[in-house]
């Protein structure tokens, strides 16, 4: 997803697999917004789209999973406009389980990143960190490793209920999260 807006604003979202953007159109269609959405079967590390050209950019969980994140990074740099805000999540490295040892995504490339190594990343590409926060603490990172190992077994329907609002303590704890969001700014061209 490249741009949220408020109530003339456009969203574009953009997918390298043509099964998101089919799914994405469906629910655009269902939340009765797809007339205010634009979706694009493309790679992010080569868009088809504009310079400077976008307020906002999200991009979350996706940088895991590309062998070319820096490359990526350019290029959410290169549509922001100047004094742009990206909003990115991704996974942190030396994650800790709750209660399965190692869970691993077959489609990533890298298990996550380190703080500041993905903020070094950022200002090489001439984006200013603004905030940081650690995600899924102990009872996210419950919740989202029963969801993938019940998955298979469709107790995720039953287990994942009940879990999940236990995620809202996380709130309290001072355990080092596995994700990381970072809010940052694209520095204005002078």
């Amino acid at each position: 997803m490249i741009e949220i807006g408020l109530k003339e604003g456009v969203i574009v979202g953009v997918d390298i697999s043509k099964k998101a953007i089919y799914q994405a159109s469906i629910a655009s269609k269902l939340a009765k917004i797809d007339d205010r959405v634009s979706l694009i079967v493309a790679d992010i590390c080569n868009l088809p789209i504009k310079n400077d050209l976008f307020d906002q950019t999200i991009c979350v969980d996706v940088l895991e999973h590309l062998a070319q994140d820096t490359k990526a990074i350019a290029e959410i740099a290169r549509i922001l406009k100047g004094d742009g805000i990206l909003l990115l999540h991704t996974p942190q490295t030396n994650q800790v389980r709750c209660l399965f040892s190692k869970i691993t995504i077959p489609d990533h490339v890298r298990e996550g990143y380190e703080r500041e190594a993905l903020i070094r990343m950022l200002h090489s590409k001439n984006i200013e960190t603004i905030e940081t926060e650690e995600t899924f603490r102990f009872f996210g990172t419950l919740s989202a490793d029963m969801q993938r190992k019940f998955k298979k077994k469709y107790l995720h329907w039953i287990v994942f209920p009940i879990v999940y609002p236990l995620s809202k303590l996380d709130l309290f704890s001072k355990r080092r999260g596995n994700g990381l969001l970072i809010i940052a700014k694209k520095k204005c061209h002078v």
